[in-house]
């Protein structure tokens, strides 16, 4: 209205209040797969280089998935799998760090914070949600589809973090929407840098900022 006060009895309005940022979840899609290769070449399963043979298509406990543009990429190395943002590349990369360190796929979710609240300073935030091997409703094909964001929900500040986190050396950090209090004297008091956690190492991180170089080019 004119006065530019709010009327709580209208739903519209009330919209105005809803931080998108920290309380709405989505499936994260291909983002995710920054992840997915951080934790496989953090854990010594794969390496940039690392190659495999793309046919479109996975089993997975004979279900198949397929490539979100239908295409077959052939021999791809890791890096070309982060390039081309292939599906099939992401299962592989979640299958053998599986291979060499079963349940190390759903620890390095953790890691990154992807199913709890981040602790920003807000009122309101959700966790997400991310099935596990101890609900009731998890499949072992859940690890496929999560391998490459489906199946699994974050909100936007989760996501942020995790990935700051894959690049900024592998410090999981608390997120802020304060970045000081000012008292009325004046006085100025800095909200400080918090780490929550290590995600992964500084050259697993500095690895994955390489990789992700490559992308952009």
């Amino acid at each position: 209205n004119p006065l530019g006060s709010l009327d709580l009895s209208d739903p519209k309005q009330m919209e105005m209040l809803y931080n998108v940022a920290i309380r709405s979840v989505y499936e994260p899609g291909s983002v995710k797969k920054i992840l997915t290769a951080a934790a496989a070449i953090d854990a010594g399963a794969v390496t940039p280089d690392t190659t495999y043979v793309d046919n479109c298509i996975a089993y997975v406990y004979g279900i198949p998935i397929k490539n979100w543009d239908d295409s077959v990429y052939g021999l791809q190395s890791m890096t070309g799998v982060l390039q081309n943002s292939i599906n099939t590349g992401a299962i592989f990369m979640m299958q053998q760090l599986e291979a060499i360190q079963p349940g190390g796929f759903q620890k390095y979710l953790d890691a990154f914070g992807i199913g709890r609240t981040s602790g920003i300073d807000f009122q309101g935030e959700a966790e997400g949600i991310v099935r596990r091997p101890t609900d009731a409703d998890w499949s072992p094909v859940d690890l496929a589809t999560q391998a490459s964001g489906q199946s699994i929900s974050v909100t936007p500040i989760q996501m942020l973090s995790a990935v700051a986190a894959a690049i900024n050396g592998g410090n999981l950090m608390k997120p802020h929407f304060v970045k000081a209090h000012v008292a009325s004297n004046g006085s100025r008091t800095e909200v400080k840098p918090e780490i929550m956690g290590r995600a992964i190492s500084e050259a697993t991180s500095a690895t994955i900022r390489q990789m992700l170089h490559t992308v952009v080019e």
